[in-house]
């Protein structure tokens, strides 16, 4: 019997196994007569003809001098077969984690283009996994069940884990596809106080200004509005121990608060762990480590002694806040957030010095 040679591609995965029976009944083969050939059982011939057993590439080869199929096609047919059968039984195991997939921002993950609207559970879930980059449900919970937090605000004000691990994988992605210099703690410290001057400026003249200084520092600065009602202002993580992220929720009303802190976030960059994760608000209890960012921010805006010289001086009046902040270079809505904070004057005071974050 002259071998013919088989070039069949199907458009679908299917065991090889259906090809070598088909041969088998197309010669008059019963599969003993195939096993006696490659020696090796019927049983186990029956398994491969079945989809049970895989087709190895040693017995591939036997089959190419056999049969006249292309090991290469037998075993190119047996990858698809084997990654559909995985596939099939990946899907099922997703039908069930309808109750993982609740409680994800579906609509802003659809609207940012993330998630096909018209996707099912499984659909979700998978499409979840592929945001933010894990194989698996069990994977993913294993990490953000166990966050190494750092909470500079009280953590009951994080109503939502899934917010927050969204939240953080938004700038993670963005921060992926850029590519920034290893980063570099002292070229970074110094830049800080480069930032500084830029506090009289306005949002859309300062951002992009902030973020390409840092960027040659090795710092990658994101600007993500909030999800949920997490009570975030911003965040340091890092995706590597060369790469960390400032991370911005633009949750602010004024520059006084946008300023101190991003600088509260660069001190955490500087000086504290690279394997936590700092969550920042606002309103917060304290820590040493919280306290140290916070002078860090207070003193890199108004230096210690300046600060020391014009408080002593108990005059806050209007034109003594503008001529002193116009004598140290920075915004006077800065020095009158202080002042508030200190309880030097009323919160009520002055806000009109305090320039509007408009996004």
């Amino acid at each position: 019997m002259t071998s013919k040679q088989y070039a069949y591609q199907p458009d679908y995965a299917v065991p090889p196994g259906w090809l070598i029976e088909e041969i088998l009944e197309e010669r008059g083969w019963k599969q003993a007569d195939l096993a006696k050939r490659c020696d090796s059982t019927p049983k186990h011939i029956s398994e491969i003809v079945q989809g049970k057993a895989p087709i190895s590439p040693a017995t591939a080869i036997q089959f190419e001098r056999i049969l006249g199929i292309s090991a290469s096609l037998l075993s190119t047919m047996e990858t698809k077969y084997q990654l559909a059968s995985a596939k099939a039984a990946d899907r099922e195991k997703l039908k069930k984690q309808k109750d993982w997939v609740t409680g994800f921002k579906i609509d802003l993950l659809v609207k940012q283009g993330y998630i096909d609207p018209a996707c099912d559970v499984e659909g979700k879930a998978d499409a979840l996994l592929h945001f933010f980059g894990f194989g698996s449900i069990e994977a993913w919970e294993n990490k953000y069940n166990s966050l190494p937090i750092h909470f500079r605000t009280p953590q009951n004000n994080i109503t939502n884990i899934k917010d927050l691990a969204i939240w953080l994988r938004i700038g993670e992605r963005e921060a992926l596809k850029t590519s920034l210099t290893p980063f570099d703690p002292s070229r970074f410290k110094q830049t800080l106080q480069n930032l500084r001057g830029l506090t009289v400026l306005p949002y859309d003249e300062f951002i992009p200004r902030i973020r390409e200084q840092c960027a040659a520092t090795g710092v990658f600065m994101a600007v993500t509005p909030p999800i949920g009602k997490n009570s975030l202002y911003g965040a340091v993580h890092w995706i590597n121990s060369k790469m960390p992220i400032i991370q911005l929720t633009m949750r602010y009303k004024s520059n006084d608060q946008f300023w101190f802190t991003f600088f509260h976030e660069a001190a955490h960059i500087l000086f504290h762990s690279k394997k936590a994760i700092f969550i920042d608000s606002l309103d917060s209890d304290q820590s040493s480590i919280e306290e140290e960012a916070n002078a860090f921010a207070a003193d890199i805006l108004i230096p210690k002694r300046k600060w020391n010289e014009f408080t002593s001086s108990g005059d806050f009046s209007k034109d003594s806040i503008s001529f002193f902040a116009n004598e140290i270079k920075i915004a006077p809505g800065i020095v009158v957030g202080r002042l508030q904070h200190e309880g030097m004057i009323p919160y009520n005071r002055f806000n009109n010095m305090k320039v509007k974050i408009q996004r």
